[in-house]
């Protein structure tokens, strides 16, 4: 560690962490610097206004978790969307491009679709979905997209939640659509509490911003706000089987925190 500010537990929701401890010889592997080779840097100011509102919005808070919502099919996407392979949307996928975080995505994406009305079944639109989620760039390649910016770019994991073969539904099917997707709204936005929180904070017990935070096997970090709330990262954590009633279930997680020189 470069300084000597400490840092406040880092507790798993719900979980007693087995093993909590700085990572020896770490170094930051923030990704807000180093951008994924396949996709481009941060947007200059020569952009859209609105879009570039956006991306201001999305840098002034730290946002943990969110979800965009489109239309014209009915799957949760995840990340990346972006592929080497630049073969556009049809019945020929292209190369599913997994993130780091890939095992957190899969879980998000499933736990909207089978919390959505008919969504986890598959088939929908005239399209085939496993479980109704897909890699975004096995579907087909996308650029510049808003949840590949969110995971490059700030402490957000987002996905793209495709509600409805039609992008205009009719005013008497709109009952229809908001109960189907009503709990899988509700348990989306509960996913917020899985993973670790807490207060990374110096020798005088004030909030340290940008401090860089790891976990070891997965490449892709996270920064700490300098305000409230606290700190958090999304994760899904390594349970022990065979919960004991009445007694804290163990989760094994290592983080690293990183304050710079």
């Amino acid at each position: 560690m470069g300084n000597s500010s400490t840092c406040a537990p880092l507790l798993p929701q719900g979980c007693q962490p087995l093993l909590t401890s700085l990572l020896p010889e770490f170094s930051p592997r923030h990704s807000l610097s180093s951008p994924h080779p396949l996709h481009s840097p941060l947007p200059s100011l020569q952009v859209e206004p609105e879009t570039l509102a956006v991306i201001q919005w999305m840098k002034s808070y730290n946002f943990v978790l969110s979800a965009n919502l489109h239309g014209g099919a009915v799957v949760a996407n995840y990340p990346y969307d972006k592929s080497q392979d630049q073969r556009f949307r049809g019945f020929r996928r292209t190369m599913n491009t997994p993130t780091p975080d890939d095992k957190l995505f899969r879980k998000l994406a499933r736990t909207y679709a089978y919390s959505h009305g008919w969504m986890h079944q598959g088939w929908n639109c005239g399209d085939y979905f496993a479980d109704g989620i897909t890699n975004g760039a096995s579907w087909y390649s996308l650029s510049k997209g808003m949840q590949d910016f969110n995971y490059l770019h700030t402490n957000c994991f987002e996905i793209t939640l495709e509600l409805s073969c039609n992008k205009f539904p009719a005013q008497e099917e709109l009952e229809r659509e908001w109960l189907a997707n009503r709990e899988a709204l509700v348990s989306y936005l509960e996913e917020i509490h899985q993973g670790i929180k807490g207060l990374v904070t110096d020798q005088n017990n004030n909030k340290v911003a940008g401090a860089i935070i790891s976990i070891q096997g997965i490449n892709h970090d996270v920064t700490s706000g300098g305000s409230f709330p606290p700190t958090r990262r999304c994760l899904v954590l390594q349970c022990r089987p065979g919960f004991v009633s009445g007694r804290v279930q163990q989760c094994r997680c290592r983080i690293g925190l990183y304050l710079g020189e």
